[in-house]
């Protein structure tokens, strides 16, 4: 119920108020994304488009469909469309994220690494750093765990990102948990979640070895993170 009721005030805060059959659209697609049925999402964000040319998050959700569906050119259209467009600075600023991100899309399948910084962009009310139960890489990472929320603007952007990095590390074992859904209360609870996504790397044992607040910025940015605690 509450992860509803967040999807539906997303939606109206959207301007879907007009329509029930939109508001469920729009709560049925962003639903379909999370779980990667980017396929199923793509066809919703199509329509709700199509009835809300103007809406910028609709927009930049289908641009984030068509790149889980590899149809670049469409994404970096949307994406292009929402920096330019919306006038609200935060979404706006999804969009401008949502391009780097194709650029990172692009070239990830080099395996090159541009350095060994890790930046992370973290949701406007969440400090940079929650925890770091251990700056030393000493154990071997086997899972890795996204605490995110479908209301989070950061968590969206970092959705692609994180599926991208996934098919990088097949002997990882990296789950997304979304913090509404009450089967994830327990881990929540553990890992004393408060802000919005937080990334916690453990290893076989279960031992923490690493666990922040905020997002890597890119493919590449994550994969680094990664590959310090393989």
């Amino acid at each position: 119920m509450k992860k509803t009721s967040a999807l539906i005030a997303l939606g109206l805060i959207l301007g879907l108020a007009g329509s029930a059959n939109a508001e469920d659209a729009y709560k049925r697609a962003v639903l379909n994304y999370q779980a990667h049925h980017y396929s199923a999402a793509l066809s919703d964000f199509e329509k709700l488009v199509a009835a809300y040319p103007n809406n910028a998050m609709v927009r930049y959700y289908r641009g984030l469909s068509y790149q889980g569906t590899n149809q670049i050119s469409l994404a970096k259209k949307d994406f292009e469309w929402v920096a330019t467009n919306c006038p609200d600075g935060r979404v706006k600023q999804l969009g401008a994220a949502g391009l780097r991100n194709l650029g990172n899309y692009r070239s990830s399948t080099s395996g090159s690494s541009s350095g060994s910084t890790v930046a992370y962009s973290s949701t406007p009310s969440a400090p940079a750093a929650v925890s770091a139960a251990s700056s030393n890489p000493g154990g071997k990472l086997s899972k890795v765990l996204e605490f995110t929320s479908a209301t989070c603007p950061t968590c969206i952007t970092f959705a692609p990102i994180f599926e991208q990095t996934r098919s990088r590390f097949p002997n990882v074992d990296m789950q997304q948990l979304d913090v509404a859904d009450s089967g994830n209360a327990s881990l929540v609870s553990q890992y004393s979640v408060r802000n919005y996504p937080t990334i916690v790397f453990l290893s076989g044992s279960g031992q923490v070895l690493f666990q922040r607040a905020g997002a890597p910025t890119s493919v590449d940015q994550f994969a680094q993170l990664i590959a310090k605690y393989r």
